[in-house]
């Protein structure tokens, strides 16, 4: 089969769990004999490049989503009138305005929306938002990553329920180091800095736990653009001392902070899957996911939850995990075996590829 499919990140060059999931499944597709065409933008092309993968350079140095989505659209278009695929798979915005324009089987993947990356409660007016609606409504078949996720979709758009697949994501695969947890309780979260994953509540929910454990520290790994912003509010409010933000790091140094860690937090205020508390499930760490979590469906019984958006409640958690160390080698044990029998890559990218087939 061959496939045309529009993506943002890949391989070392990622933002995300769409880019994540973009390197995973490609690899696997290709690996299982697919013919992937894969439309990049310059800067994010790998320097290895897997057999049966062709990658097409976009420019995207334009700063506007209008204009850019115009490059992908004119990218898109003129491969489809030089080479016949036999579908074109899109992720949340990318390339979608390309798929309407052509006629082949359209296959459209939802990590996420606009107005939960913005930490909106509903879609707003905008263009991406606009593009979404179009893919979810006109696409032939809609991959999503949670039942969560197919939910949202399902309130918020009026489309088929019957067209809509959840297909799991897995772990990113981070290296094995070596490395003992830490003596002092130390809390982990890795994310981008933005509204939608909630880092400001763990800040918040810091001066509780401080006060029931004095010596716990917090890292918090990632970039964004509240980085900044993040680092001032926990400076006004006493605990900056107690955290630790390292900025974006590589995948080896990242599994590292995973191996030193007590326990990892998740507290976003929409996630629609999270592959992140899997890399730190795969690291043998206790996870607590905020409720609006996707992953959290796969891991019942093996996670703490909390209340999103509410620092008391996370407070609470938290001290209980880290007070109690019985429950914490439990959690995680348990965890760790359950994210052992679920769907690999390999068997994601099956499953993607039965997609394909039924359109």
């Amino acid at each position: 089969m061959k496939i045309l499919m529009a993506g943002w990140g890949f391989d070392r060059r990622i933002t995300g769990g769409m880019d994540i999931h973009i390197t995973h499944i490609v690899r696997n597709l290709c690996a299982q004999g697919a013919e992937v065409h894969l439309v990049l933008p310059e800067e994010n092309v790998p320097e290895i490049i897997p057999k049966n993968l062709i990658i097409h350079k976009i420019n995207t140095s334009m700063k506007d989503s209008g204009e850019l989505d115009k490059n992908y659209t004119r990218a898109i278009v003129k491969l489809v009138e030089s080479t016949d695929f036999d579908v074109i798979h899109t992720h949340d915005w990318f390339g979608v305005n390309a798929a309407k324009k052509i006629n082949i089987r359209w296959v459209h993947t939802v990590h996420s929306l606009e107005y939960m990356r913005c930490a909106k409660d509903a879609p707003t007016e905008s263009v991406i938002s606009d593009i979404e609606k179009t893919a979810i409504i006109e696409s032939d078949a809609v991959i999503t990553v949670s039942n969560l996720m197919k939910q949202e979709i399902l309130f918020h758009y009026n489309t088929d329920p019957q067209k809509i697949s959840v297909i799991y994501n897995y772990s990113s695969l981070l290296p094995k180091v070596s490395g003992m947890r830490k003596e002092i309780p130390l809390v982990m979260c890795a994310s981008r800095l933005t509204f939608q994953k909630g880092i400001e509540y763990l800040i918040y929910a810091s001066v509780d736990i401080l006060k029931r454990i004095p010596d716990c520290r917090f890292i918090v790994v990632g970039d964004g653009h509240l980085k900044e912003s993040l680092e001032n509010f926990a400076k006004t409010i006493g605990v900056y001392d107690s955290f630790e933000f390292p900025g974006f790091v590589q995948d080896k140094e990242l599994a590292a902070y995973f191996r030193s860690a007590s326990i990892f937090v998740m507290p976003s205020v929409h996630e629609p899957f999270g592959i992140a508390c899997l890399d730190a499930i795969d690291a043998n760490l206790p996870v607590i996911l905020s409720e609006n979590v996707g992953a959290k469906e796969l891991f019942q019984g093996c996670i703490l939850t909390h209340k999103p958006s509410s620092k008391e409640h996370l407070a609470k958690k938290t001290i209980k995990l880290l007070k109690d160390r019985q429950l914490r080698v439990t959690l995680a044990k348990s965890a760790k075996e359950r994210l052992d029998k679920i769907d690999d890559w390999s068997a994601i990218a099956k499953k993607t590829m039965a997609v394909y087939v039924s359109v």
